[in-house]
């Protein structure tokens, strides 16, 4: 006997689209139940796999449930395991690429609720933006066909979401990958005419790569069980408090608290000074495209601003846009 949710698969397969009310009934049946169950959030993958263009409220509603089962319903909370991430690419990975809006809009909201996530997650995100910049087609097209080479609004906002989630590798810094990705993205759409957001972003995230200041480690896997361990075990035992205090405090020299001699003026200055390193680097991405161009003196303006001046080799460059 078919079931209401295998109708609605049905309905949907045939009509490419979901109606009001079928979204209703949906989250009637995922929510209705103590917890989220396999099956069903399978069939609603399916659903959204068959919907040509997916509407906000359908995405919410999908981005909402797969948040919620993947980060909320195992111990520890909030940490995308690994098992979980491998359950995601099988719904969410299609030939490699993400198939629509909804499902970049759902990896987004995991890096950005998720205190750990695998890091393959993030290079997915930020590959299938790239992709779309690039080819004019992709997730954040919400299945339009727009020219290639364009940075628009939506692509900007993915962009910086994907970039300071709070979960990945380089969570709340810009790494070395993703500012050279940034590059990538400006030299192919440096003479294009991109939303000001990307204008804004692209100085923000490149100058977050050469002066950010990261002050605390990502929790693992290990450190929130640990720290959940810790806060529940409330007996009333000597022993047991001076063990909890102990790896309490452990717990707080991983992640860079607790450490009295730490002047953070003093680190955060350091980190605005410009290094031979990274000037090196800074040159090789201005150079690739034999010429300064706006966006880049606009970044070379800030960091000097922000450092109180330039190594020479990047000042003659500015001077030279």
């Amino acid at each position: 006997m078919t079931g209401p949710f295998q109708m609605i698969v049905d309905r949907v397969a045939q009509a490419r689209s979901i109606a009001p009310e079928d979204i209703a009934a949906l989250r009637g049946l995922v929510w209705g139940k103590p917890d989220l169950i396999d099956t069903d959030m399978r069939m609603l993958s399916e659903i959204n796999r068959h919907i040509k263009f997916p509407s906000p409220e359908f995405t919410d509603f999908f981005a909402e449930a797969i948040v919620h089962f993947t980060l909320r319903q195992t111990d520890p909370k909030n940490m995308l395991k690994d098992h979980l991430a491998d359950w995601l690419e099988e719904r969410l990975i299609h030939d490699g690429r993400l198939g629509s809006y909804t499902e970049l809009e759902t990896l987004v909201r995991i890096l950005e609720q998720a205190e750990n996530a695998p890091d393959r997650f993030k290079r997915w995100t930020l590959a299938e933006i790239e992709r779309s910049i690039l080819t004019g087609q992709g997730p954040t097209r919400l299945g339009g066909n727009i020219s290639p080479g364009v940075v628009d609004t939506d692509d900007a906002k993915y962009l910086r979401r994907a970039l300071f989630a709070r979960a990945g590798f380089g969570a709340l810094a810009v790494t070395v990958e993703e500012a050279e990705m940034l590059f990538r993205i400006k030299d192919t759409t440096k003479d294009s005419l991109n939303a000001p957001e990307w204008n804004t972003l692209f100085v923000q995230a490149a100058a977050n790569f050469i002066q950010a200041h990261v002050g605390k480690a990502m929790l693992t896997e290990a450190d929130k069980s640990r720290l959940e361990r810790v806060m529940d075990d409330n007996r009333p035992h000597i022993g047991r408090f001076l063990g909890r205090m102990g790896d309490m405090s452990n717990l707080a020299q991983t992640l860079g608290f607790g450490r009295k001699e730490r002047d953070l003026d003093a680190e955060i200055a350091a980190a605005q000074e410009i290094t031979a390193s990274e000037a090196g680097w800074l040159r090789v991405q201005i150079a690739a495209d034999g010429r300064t161009d706006r966006y880049e003196k606009a970044l070379l303006t800030f960091l000097s601003d922000e450092a109180g001046g330039l190594p020479q080799a990047l000042e003659h460059l500015r001077q030279a846009a």
